[in-house]
């Protein structure tokens, strides 16, 4: 994917997510592809987040369907 120089900066809401599938992807592998569920799960996990979010499904749904616009999932 070339570089374009008017893409936004990803929310943290969109950060997170796209970290937490990235993280999944790495350390539990056979458990893809994660359901809503899991990635929200996922996101609010209390252990090595900083911050701590406590997201909904409609939150880590409307940040999926953006990363997926941005080609990122």
């Amino acid at each position: 994917m070339p570089f374009d120089p008017t893409a936004r900066p990803l929310t943290a809401i969109e950060a997170r997510v796209l970290a937490t599938l990235m993280e999944k992807a790495r350390t539990v592998p056979d458990s893809y592809p994660l359901s809503l569920n899991a990635v929200v799960t996922g996101c609010n996990q209390k252990t090595t987040r900083d911050p701590v979010m406590n997201l909904g499904d409609a939150q880590v749904q409307e940040a999926l369907d953006a990363l997926k616009l941005l080609s990122l999932v």
